[in-house]
């Protein structure tokens, strides 16, 4: 895997991934997570960036997608000075693998004389091309293309469909060594410099503001925080029942739920996203810390998407909170769960510390307080830069919505706005992730596989 100067080298990947342009506008960081190797080689065809050259001025996500991958692309000639170097293929960082501009001037029918000179067909030709010359590496076409993994399986090239696999805000390590002397330090100190856990956790492969559980040997467990600027570990208390009691109510009653209520306390995070399946408790825990917090900041506004679930029911008569009751509906009945109060007049009282903002109207307006945006896989990117600019100094923003129920036709769970700020975010020192996972509502705990 290295050429005599040290270096790792494109002949030297075992892994080629060939990927089209559906998988690059569905998600443009695929390329970075499937060069996370240094022994992966990325491989797009010339034909690919054509077709990413014509979907560069679409309107919505597409469009973004376009542009995201091509910008991304035009950042690595940047680091070489504008060296032609995509064509003979440039490592994304060290430890990183390799992406390659594949150039292939041979004609379809040449090699299958009853396909056609297309797009598809030219990419699986490069596949093909690969493959013949790969001898014992593995050469893999990724699309989310149904009809092209058809075809890839008939003229027996290896395929797959793409899955991204989004951040979780969250990971496990396991300390080598010295437990006792961690163990007891992070209790005492409530931190530990970074360069302590140099050899249990890759720093390059963890974000500002990520929970890491560490395991060690000895089957104890404790949970840090990482923060980039102190240049530290902080020791994220276990909660007893106590404590969680004594925090708000509804508590936490799971461990990832304690994780985001940590992060909802944190005054040097002004920007967290969750993520989690129905059920799992984002709303109602968001809710209540912001009930919990309402003296701290001006106001506590509250967005969500007007996408109707069936046939919209069109304009709907009286004034604007009149019009937007359907919608807000949910986050009454999670404000009244946390508050404990029978009615909105009863748990907001006459200071109407709780409002609920329309987002078409969003533009423009500069708030100081706590800005809770719910459903935002529902949002394109676009309206979340717009709902999250808004907010000013001293404020909090939350998103929370469910990646895998996406009702607006235009997104889908990897190029939805929620995600794509999350992928903006990971790298800021004042944001933070967590996903949820476990059901807590009281009911049936279903699946969206359970239906088809």
């Amino acid at each position: 895997m290295k050429e005599d100067n040290g270096h790792a080298s494109v002949e030297g990947c075992v892994k080629i991934f060939v990927v089209d342009s559906s998988v690059l506008l569905y998600d443009p960081d695929a390329i970075l997570k499937l060069a996370k190797d240094a022994t992966n080689l990325v491989v797009i065809p010339l034909c690919v960036l054509e077709e990413l050259d014509k979907h560069k001025s679409d309107s919505g996500e597409t469009g973004v997608g376009a542009r995201s991958a091509v910008r991304l692309l035009d950042s690595l000639r940047d680091e070489k000075r504008g060296e032609p170097v995509l064509g003979h293929g440039v490592q994304l960082a060290p430890e990183k693998g390799f992406i390659r501009v594949e150039r292939d001037g041979f004609r379809v029918q040449e090699k299958w004389p009853e396909l056609e000179e297309t797009k598809d067909n030219k990419i699986l030709l490069t596949a093909h091309r690969l493959l013949s010359e790969a001898g014992r590496k593995e050469v893999l076409l990724i699309s989310r293309d149904l009809h092209m993994r058809a075809v890839a399986d008939s003229v027996e090239i290896p395929s797959q469909d793409y899955r991204s696999q989004p951040f979780s805000g969250y990971s496990e390590a396991k300390v080598a060594g010295l437990e006792n002397a961690t163990i007891t330090e992070l209790c005492q100190r409530g931190f530990l410099p970074v360069t302590s856990l140099s050899e249990s956790i890759r720093m390059d492969e963890i974000f500002p503001n990520q929970f890491i559980k560490l395991l060690y040997a000895n089957g104890a467990e404790q949970t840090v925080i990482y923060k980039r600027r102190e240049g530290l570990f902080r020791l994220v208390p276990k909660l007893s029942k106590k404590d969680k009691r004594d925090m708000f109510s509804p508590s936490p009653v799971n461990y990832r739920q304690e994780l985001l209520c940590y992060a909802l306390m944190d005054d040097s995070i002004n920007t967290i996203t969750v993520v989690g399946p129905a059920g799992t408790g984002k709303s109602l825990l968001i809710m209540a810390a912001a009930y919990h917090q309402r003296e701290k900041y001006d106001e506590v506004i509250f967005y969500k998407p007007l996408v109707s679930i069936g046939k919209d029911p069109g304009t709907l008569p009286g004034d604007l909170q009149q019009k937007l009751a359907p919608w807000k509906d949910s986050i009454d009945d999670n404000l009244l769960l946390a508050t404990g109060c029978h009615s909105m007049e009863e748990a907001c009282g006459n200071d109407s510390w709780f409002k609920f903002g329309a987002i078409a109207h969003a533009r423009g307006r500069s708030v100081r307080g706590f800005v809770f945006i719910d459903e935002a896989q529902n949002l394109d990117s676009q309206k979340v830069k717009t709902l999250v600019s808004r907010a000013g100094e001293g404020s909090k923003v939350v998103l929370a919505g469910d990646i895998d129920q996406v009702d607006n036709s235009k997104l889908n769970r990897a190029n939805n706005g929620l995600m794509r700020l999350v992928h903006h975010l990971k790298r800021k020192d004042a944001a933070s992730h967590i996903e949820l996972t476990e059901n807590e509502r009281k009911g049936p705990s279903l699946l969206v596989s359970d239906f088809f």
